[in-house]
């Protein structure tokens, strides 16, 4: 995972969720980088981040449910 360069890894994520919508290691680190972003800057997320993120969240099947779960709901996000 990258040190401290959460926002650098955002788009690049979410770019490479649009051809591998169903990796679960990507889509974990994707919510995990949203979460650290917006922890770090205190910044709000737009309807259309909350959206991704919802979709992130449903499509991810992953051992770490549980965690991320708590990242989503910390974010603001329901699954």
């Amino acid at each position: 995972m990258l040190t401290a360069a959460y926002g650098d890894a955002l788009p690049i994520l979410d770019s490479y969720l649009t051809r591998h919508p169903a990796d679960a290691d990507a889509l974990f680190a994707a919510v995990l980088s949203q979460y650290q972003v917006a922890s770090t800057t205190g910044a709000e997320l737009s309807t259309a981040d909350r959206a991704k993120l919802r979709k992130y969240g449903k499509a991810y099947k992953g051992p770490q449910q549980p965690l991320l779960a708590k990242y989503l709901s910390s974010l603001g996000v329901n699954r």
